[in-house]
């Protein structure tokens, strides 16, 4: 888009300083961020009732004048402001709850029509049916009036009706700066509205009905850009990360998989080819190994993790619970004695001589699977040799826990990673 966007806010006809300051406090500073600065709500005014058709429970939209208006307090001390509307079909009470300031924003303004909306309802006591006011607003007979209304977000001393100025001035000033980031054929094939057309159809439709298929425009360009955003960053992340490139031995895998008490499934195989192929790989891995519970995910880390100390590295197994890890633990144990392999365990619920023992080894250059908890990446704990991290009930850990696990190698060098969940992770 034109740099003219990034306008400041309090340029623009009838803001100001004073109206800026507002618009910062909903995130508002320059033209472009008030052109996304979308409604929250549309009130349809094309269905204005008569005053004579009220009927008690029903939200309605109604025009009128203000006749008269008063004040009263309740014996809880509420303040109840009443306005007697009328139109050309009849009169009705209008009632604002706890709000003093309307009487006096009522009785300057009794020469426009006023706008109100609301609910009927039958008073408690004098039988009589009143509007329990929700929105109102006064009416410039002057001016062409919306059919369509955007409701936006506000703050205070930013209403509804000077916002909805603004963004008109805005438009009119700046819609044609806007640039459409997607080409036609694009637009065609998806059946996507122009972009221009979609942010101004937004704030102001001409009907209920198109305004979805606008909204799903802007809709699709939030996700478009993440997904750009995303694969950016992951290109990125490709080129300018360090891994480190394991050798796969076969005749120490051939060792390892023979010294198992059960034979590999195919699709345990196949998933353990791609693994070694990332592992071998000068760029770092970073893997999700979905699987129920029962379907031999563990295995797979388990190998994963042999090789890393066959090449003289640390393998960290992180999982969520105390539970969890002694019951990795012993088992990787069992899996990988057979092949001389060092597994230890680091929790916060061991003895403080037997962690600080780990501790000693996971700083030392000793190659070995170390099976724990949070501890494993909790203060004083320093891997002199990490190459691969694996991650188990992955969706139980937030991002930052996992990425302190990974900081955890040399700099510079990023470890392996492998995630693994048995909740199956929506694209």
């Amino acid at each position: 888009m034109s740099s003219d966007l990034d306008t400041n806010i309090q340029y623009l006809k009838g803001v100001g300083p004073h109206m800026a300051r507002l618009f910062s406090k909903i995130g508002v500073f320059t033209v472009r961020d008030l052109l996304y600065y979308f409604p929250r709500d549309w009130e349809d005014r094309r269905n204005v009732q008569k005053i004579s058709g009220l009927v008690p429970g029903s939200e309605v939209l109604l025009k009128g004048h203000i006749k008269k208006v008063t004040q009263q307090r309740t014996k809880r001390g509420f303040c109840i402001v009443k306005a007697l509307v009328s139109d050309d079909s009849g009169s009705v009470i209008a009632s604002w709850f706890n709000q003093g300031f309307v009487k006096r924003v009522l009785e300057k303004n009794r020469a426009m029509p006023v706008l109100i909306s609301g609910k009927c309802e039958v008073n408690d006591y004098s039988g009589a049916v009143e509007v329990t006011v929700k929105d109102y607003e006064f009416l410039d007979p002057s001016e062409k009036p919306l059919e369509i209304v955007p409701k936006y977000p506000l703050t205070d001393g930013l209403y509804q009706k000077r916002i909805r100025a603004v963004t008109k001035n805005m438009i009119s000033s700046y819609a044609h700066l806007i640039r459409d980031p997607l080409p036609k054929n694009i637009l065609e094939e998806l059946d996507l509205p122009p972009l221009a057309d979609s942010i101004l159809a937004t704030h102001f439709p001409s009907d209920i009905l198109s305004l979805e298929r606008y909204r799903r425009r802007l809709v699709f360009d939030d996700f478009f850009m993440l997904q750009l955003t995303l694969a950016i960053k992951r290109k990125k992340t490709r080129i300018e990360s360090k891994g480190i490139e394991f050798a796969v031995d076969d005749g120490f895998i051939f060792r390892f998989e023979s010294a198992l008490p059960f034979e590999l499934t195919g699709a345990q195989r196949r998933v353990l080819a791609d693994i070694k192929n990332d592992m071998k790989s000068s760029k770092p891995m970073n893997r999700l190994l979905q699987g129920d519970v029962g379907s031999g995910k563990t295995i797979v880390a388990v190998e994963a993790a042999a090789i890393a100390v066959n090449n003289g590295y640390q393998a960290a197994i992180m999982a969520p619970t105390e539970i969890l890890a002694q019951q990795h633990y012993q088992k990787i144990k069992k899996l990988v004695e057979p092949s001389g392999i060092s597994v230890r365990i680091l929790t916060a619920g061991e003895k403080i001589a037997d962690k600080k023992k780990v501790k000693q080894l996971i700083s030392s250059d000793e190659p070995a699977i170390v099976v724990g908890t949070h501890a494993l990446i909790s203060e004083g704990v320093i891997f002199s040799n990490l190459g691969l991290v694996v991650v188990d009930e992955q969706h139980r850990f937030g991002v930052e826990q996992r990425t302190q696990l990974l900081e955890r190698g040399q700099d510079g060098i990023s470890p392996h990673l492998l995630s693994m969940t048995a909740t199956p992770i929506p694209r």
